[in-house]
């Protein structure tokens, strides 16, 4: 289980739930992914309240 997996039963964070679990998931075994996801992750987040606003 990790911080985000109670966002993946929340429509409303559908858009960066899946990404953001998988970054922490792989951290132990690959950090430049885990970086990666988490800004692909942080980037989706942002366009989706811009979208909002």
């Amino acid at each position: 289980m990790t911080n985000f997996d109670i966002f993946l039963s929340e429509p409303k964070f559908a858009s960066f739930a899946e990404v953001a679990v998988s970054a922490e998931r792989i951290l132990q075994i690959d950090p430049a992914a885990c970086v990666l996801n988490c800004r692909r992750a942080m980037d989706i987040t942002v366009l989706v309240a811009k979208r909002k606003i």
